[in-house]
């Protein structure tokens, strides 16, 4: 009786600040400490990332990498959670829920080489697990 979903990640929105859907152009990739949990991105307009399983906290480094450039410009998002185990039988793996707290980030401008830059973020549905439902709305500045 083990759910057949049983895969535990937040749910991120890219959005115009009108809020209008965005579809990232530049090569996105995501960190967390030294680990990359979302390589090489293009064309994307959401993602799905995992969640520590202990930390109070996850940081997340977004970098931006346009085409022709030798280094990424970089967004943080900081992500304040509380964890919880879920279990369902013996048979089934232990999953670990997690209710998002808060948000914060990095603020940085659009400039003519690195087009994207994190305006502001919104928590839409704090409950992260087994649903695929939207976590986090991520609103860019776009240089024009």
């Amino acid at each position: 009786d083990c759910p057949l979903t049983n895969t535990v990640m937040q749910k991120v929105g890219f959005y115009n600040f009108d809020g209008s859907q965005l579809t990232v152009d530049d090569t996105l990739t995501v960190m967390v400490s030294d680990s990359v949990i979302l390589n090489r991105l293009t064309g994307g307009t959401s993602v799905r990332l995992p969640m520590s399983y202990s930390a109070p906290a996850d940081t997340l480094v977004f970098c931006f990498t346009p085409t022709g450039a030798t280094m990424p410009a970089t967004d943080t998002i900081v992500i304040n959670k509380t964890n919880t185990p879920h279990f369902v039988s013996l048979d089934c793996a232990r999953s670990m829920f997690h209710t998002i707290t808060a948000v914060s980030w990095s603020r940085r401008s659009p400039n003519e080489t690195y087009a994207y830059a994190i305006d502001s973020v919104a928590l839409i549905n704090p409950e992260v697990n087994y649903d695929e439902k939207e976590n986090l709305q991520i609103y860019f500045s776009v240089y024009h």
